[in-house]
C-alpha cells in the first residue's frame, strides 16, 4: 500500500465522521474521533502529509486540530530553535 492510498484511507474515515447525522455527537467527540485517526497517521504518514492532513480537516469541515489556525511548526523549526533552518 502506498503511502497516496493510506492518505486517502484517513481521509475517507475523516469525511465519513463528518457525515454522520448527529451533529452533536460530532461536536462533543471531534477532539477524541480525530485525535485518534490524526495519532494514527502520525506514525504511518511523513510529517509534511501529517500537517496536510491536519489542514484538509481544517480546510473542509472547520475544524481545528491543532495549529492550522496559528500556523504548523515542523520538527526542523523545534531543531533550530524557530530559527527555520537560518542560522
Amino acid at each position: 500500500m502506498t503511502e497516496a492510498q493510506v492518505i486517502k484511507g484517513f481521509k475517507a474515515t475523516i469525511d465519513q465522521y463528518y457525515h454522520l447525522p448527529n451533529k452533536n455527537y460530532i461536536e462533543e467527540n471531534q477532539l477524541h474521533f480525530i485525535g485518534g485517526v490524526l495519532k494514527a497517521a502520525l506514525h504511518i504518514i511523513s510529517n509534511d502529509n501529517y500537517f496536510a492532513l491536519k489542514q484538509y480537516i481544517y480546510d473542509t469541515y472547520g475544524y481545528d486540530p491543532g495549529g492550522c489556525r496559528a500556523g504548523q511548526i515542523s520538527f526542523m523549526d523545534l531543531k533550530d530553535g524557530g530559527n527555520n533552518g537560518s542560522k
